[in-house]
Parts: C-alpha cells; sequence; structure tokens
C-alpha cells in the first residue's frame, strides 16, 4: 500500500530477521521496481529507530514490535506531529464454551499457540473454557502437547522449533518460573532442548503471576476454566491488550452477542485466534496498537486530504 499510494518505503527491520528483508528487497528490484522507491536499513534498533522517526523526510511510521517501544515511538513522533500506526501484540483468549466442537477447537488451540514457537501476536496464549468440557478439553490438549516434536525445524515432523533470540528464551523462561513460584500448575512443559522451549501448558494462574497478564511470545498457554459466557467474557476482557479473541461454541447467536462485548478488534467464531486476511483491517485496542493495517485503513495514514478551490468569475 505504502507504494501503491505513491510513497517512497523505508524499511528497518528487526534485528533478528534481516535476511528476510534483503531477499525481499532483491526480488523488488528484480521485478523492476525503481532504485530509491523501497530501501532498507539495518543495525542498531534503537539508534536507527530514533533516527527515523525523528527525521524530518519522514512522513508517516508503521511501527510492529513491543508495546515499550512503540510507546518510545510515539512519543518521538508526537513531537512533529506524524501520523504513526502501532502493531504492538496481544494476550488473546481462546473461548471454549460446552457445546462446541471439541476436535475443532482442539486444532485451533494447538495451532494458535504452538505455530511459529507461539511468536505471533495473535497466538492463543489464554484458554477459557466452560466447565463441563473442561473435563475433556484439558486432558486431550495436554496429550497433542505430549505430541508435538521439538528441535531441529529442517525435519518436517518438528512442530515447534527455536525461539527467535537467547534474550526472548529467558523472556519466557522466566514467565514460566514466576507462574511456577507463585502457585500455577505445570500441565505439560519442561526442560528445554537449547533454545527449544517444550509446549508449556499452565493452570491454576491467577493474576499477580507475570504470565497472566503480559505477553510472553513463546509456546506457553495458560487455562481457565469458568461458569458460563458472562464469566469467560469478564475474564477475556481483564487485560490491557485487546488484539484478537476467538470464540468455540454451536450457538451462533450468543457467540455475536460476545464479540459486541469482546474489547479485542478482532473476533474469530469458530476459528483459531491468528488470522490476517490482506482485505480486512488488521489492528487491536489498548496496549495492542493504534490503527488498523491493510486495505483502505492504510490510506489514512500513507496520504493527505488536500483541498483545492479555484474561484469563478
Amino acid at each position: 500500500m505504502v507504494i501503491a499510494t505513491g510513497n517512497t518505503a523505508v524499511l528497518m527491520p528487526s534485528e533478528f530477521a534481516t535476511q528476510v528483508t534483503v531477499q525481499f528487497a532483491k526480488t523488488l528490484h528484480e521485478a523492476g521496481l525503481p532504485g530509491g522507491v523501497f530501501n532498507y536499513v539495518t543495525g542498531d534498533p534503537a539508534e536507527i529507530g530514533d533516527f527515523l522517526t525523528s527525521h524530518n523526510d519522514i512522513a508517516a511510521i508503521n511501527f510492529c514490535g513491543s508495546p515499550r517501544v512503540g510507546q518510545h515511538v510515539a512519543n518521538i513522533a508526537a513531537k512533529s506531529l506524524k501520523p504513526v500506526t502501532l502493531e504492538l501484540g496481544g494476550k488473546n483468549p481462546l473461548i471454549i464454551l460446552d457445546d462446541a466442537d471439541l476436535d475443532k477447537a482442539l486444532e485451533a488451540a494447538m495451532l494458535g499457540i504452538f505455530f511459529f514457537q507461539g511468536q505471533a501476536c495473535m497466538a492463543s496464549s489464554r484458554i477459557i473454557v466452560e466447565s463441563e468440557i473442561a473435563k475433556k478439553f484439558i486432558p486431550a490438549f495436554v496429550e497433542i502437547a505430549k505430541g508435538v516434536k521439538v528441535g531441529d525445524l529442517s525435519d518436517p515432523e518438528t512442530a515447534i522449533g527455536p525461539i527467535i533470540s537467547s534474550r526472548q528464551a529467558t523472556r519466557v523462561k522466566s514467565h514460566v518460573a514466576d507462574a511456577l513460584e507463585k502457585g500455577a500448575t505445570l500441565l505439560h512443559g519442561g526442560e528445554w532442548v537449547g533454545n527449544c522451549c517444550p509446549p508449556t501448558i499452565l493452570s491454576d494462574v491467577t493474576s499477580e503471576m507475570v504470565v497472566f497478564g503480559e505477553e510472553t511470545f513463546g509456546p506457553v498457554t495458560s487455562i481457565y476454566t469458568v461458569d458460563g459466557l458472562e464469566q469467560a467474557m469478564q475474564l477475556a476482557n481483564d487485560t490491557s491488550y485487546g488484539l484478537s479473541c476467538a470464540i468455540f461454541t454451536s450457538d451462533i447467536s450468543s457467540a455475536m452477542k460476545a464479540a459486541t462485548k469482546s474489547d479485542a478488534g478482532m473476533v474469530h467464531i469458530n476459528a483459531m485466534s491468528i488470522q490476517d486476511e490482506p482485505h480486512i483491517p488488521f489492528g487491536g485496542n489498548g496496549m495492542s496498537g493504534l490503527g488498523r493495517e491493510g486495505t483502505d485503513a492504510d490510506l489514512d495514514i500513507m496520504t493527505r486530504w488536500k483541498w483545492i478551490t479555484i474561484q469563478v468569475d
């Protein structure tokens, strides 16, 4: 959309994933895109990020990252009143009601938290299950986790590979350790394999635990048992984030009512929490970010309104 609206782009990738950007730039160049239209810069993220954010030739900013850095970017941009779009993550609930299709809910839970090592802003890091179906869901989900292969992703049988960095691995370990020290129950998890975190399932998680409110960004989820949809929605909204919410039930009418009560920017009924389609505005509320990405939602930040009149005598 940046280029389609007549702009040039400067992309600063994550310092942990620079080669993807390099290859993308080469592809655009080989396709005939004129030089200078798409640009990328790599290096120290703090130094370069502050420079780009405050530079007079940068007209607008689209940032994807942590809430802490997102707030920092917004503060710098505010000094020159630059428009900003922020995508900052989530603590996304997967709600499973008693009348849900158990097999589909299990599949959504597995993919929702173990996909890409749980390193997705829409990952189902909270699974909220109504009490009756919980009796079947929890043991079945634990059994699935036991069969998830961890290790080298070059092996097609492997589902969970290494965490993106040692710094992030330390964060994941600290979240789990804090929860266990404060009384959480480890339903599945255990020893790491190098930088690879095993599929980790917690229960008895309470609000004083870090993992309750903060995004872990790893294959770690917490299961909560509730009595009824109202209690489920109260728990789902008990977060500073508001990105994605998934609801599994056979009662679509109730699901639609719940969707209107959700604080999330995106609600998926009988589908996993990780969804992204280019024709749909993507984004969340609260600490999940500011603005929307995709389709016409991008136009407000990537274009400017101008009123031109001609006085005719």
